[in-house]
């Protein structure tokens, strides 16, 4: 969960709190979100019963524009008219300038603007109300709201909402830092519950190797000391026992063959002494040819990459465009943003470079004017000289 789903969240979770504060209210419309129009929410919560139903509503441009302009005003609190809401179209359309105090009445629609920490443009919320007290559960009272009773309304209802914001915003916030650190712990557990065990093996294997070093070394009468180095050699990799004891067995004989003859009672091994016989070649050719086939594989799509970087900028430049980054991923057959565009090149670097060196004459505008593909040349790099 990030801060974006914390904001998502808040309006929503007021929404539903609404009919805590005034149970009267039927309909309370919600317009929420930063960034861009098209990252905006748009609800309408409509009482049925003891529940709400919600229906997203859909935002135009032209709709979000004026919203916009509503959510920039500074005024925490209105009071509105229904023809005033602009998802309303109406033949009788009036302006605030057109009603006198004698239309107080058809100010039935309050509007709230609360936001919290981080947020940009206030959320905002219509609450509808019924011209009378059962907004408030005064079911024997029918008399209008006044001017000053709505005032009041209107400034309680922005202290609740600010508070009640500041506390949904403040527990999610909680939650997420509980999760995040409990994920954290588990993961911290995890890696120190492999890291042993991955720890354990080695030593383990490290014991056996000596415990066979010392098996050979009384067998033949020498006392067999293998270098830090060569034990690493021989314990920190997958080959089988199998391999390993026969390594073991190879690298004492090599070094005690090339040990003076005057020499024998103690004879050091080394890292060199070690090699694995192979004693599986069917399976080692085979591991060898994919491994060939791999590389080749990861030079071919280097080399695709460049093709498709120099196609497109050769296309822009015909069209007498500038090649930025953006503009050559977008231009490609099969577009990419600048950053995957960054991104390839920094994950294929070592056989960019070797391609750039072994064709010279190929890829003659990105060597040269592509950033992102000059860029990765090392530090007082010829090669864009060279073979430019």
């Amino acid at each position: 969960m990030s801060d974006n789903f914390i904001y998502r969240t808040l309006p929503e979770e007021m929404a539903g709190q609404w009919n805590n504060f005034l149970p009267g209210i039927d309909t309370t419309i919600l317009i929420a979100g930063d960034g861009e129009y098209s990252e905006w929410t748009a609800s309408e919560w409509t009482r049925r019963g003891d529940r709400y139903n919600k229906k997203e509503l859909v935002l135009s441009e032209e709709l979000s524009g004026k919203l916009l302009r509503i959510r920039r005003n500074n005024n925490d609190f209105q009071w509105i008219t229904k023809e005033q809401i602009p998802f309303y179209i109406s033949s009788e359309e009036q302006s605030i300038g057109q009603l006198s105090l004698f239309d107080e009445e058809k100010y039935l629609i309050l509007v709230i603007r609360v936001k919290t920490a981080g947020m940009v443009l206030p959320d905002i919320f219509y609450l509808f109300f019924r011209n009378d007290k059962s907004n408030f559960g005064i079911s024997h009272d029918s008399s209008p709201i006044d001017t000053s009773q709505k005032s009041i309304i209107g400034m309680m209802a922005v202290n609740f909402a600010k508070a009640t914001y500041d506390n949904i915003y403040t527990n999610l916030s909680k939650t997420e830092y509980i999760k995040t650190k409990v994920a954290d712990l588990l993961e911290f557990h995890s890696d120190k519950r492999n890291n042993s065990k991955e720890r354990a093996l080695s030593d383990w294997k490290r014991a056996w190797a000596k415990d066979m070093i010392d098996e050979i070394g009384k067998r033949d009468g020498v006392n067999y000391v293998y270098h830090d180095s060569a034990l690493k050699l021989l314990t920190e990799n997958s080959y089988s026992y199998k391999i390993i004891k026969q390594a073991i067995e190879e690298s004492a004989k090599f070094a005690r063959l090339l040990s003076p003859i005057d020499r024998t009672e103690e004879i050091t091994v080394e890292s060199f002494h070690v090699k694995f016989t192979d004693v599986t070649s069917g399976a080692k050719e085979l591991e060898s040819q994919s491994e060939t086939e791999t590389i080749i594989t990861r030079m071919d799509r280097a080399y695709q990459l460049l093709d498709r970087l120099e196609n497109a900028a050769q296309k822009l430049l015909k069209q007498s465009i500038q090649p930025s980054s953006e503009r050559v991923g977008k231009a490609m057959d099969n577009p990419i943003t600048a950053p995957a565009i960054r991104d390839s090149l920094k994950k294929h670097q070592v056989r960019v470079l070797q391609l750039l060196s072994d064709y010279p004459d190929r890829w003659i505008y990105i060597r040269r004017q592509f950033r992102p593909v000059t860029n990765i040349f090392p530090k007082n790099s010829q090669l864009d000289v060279k073979v430019g």
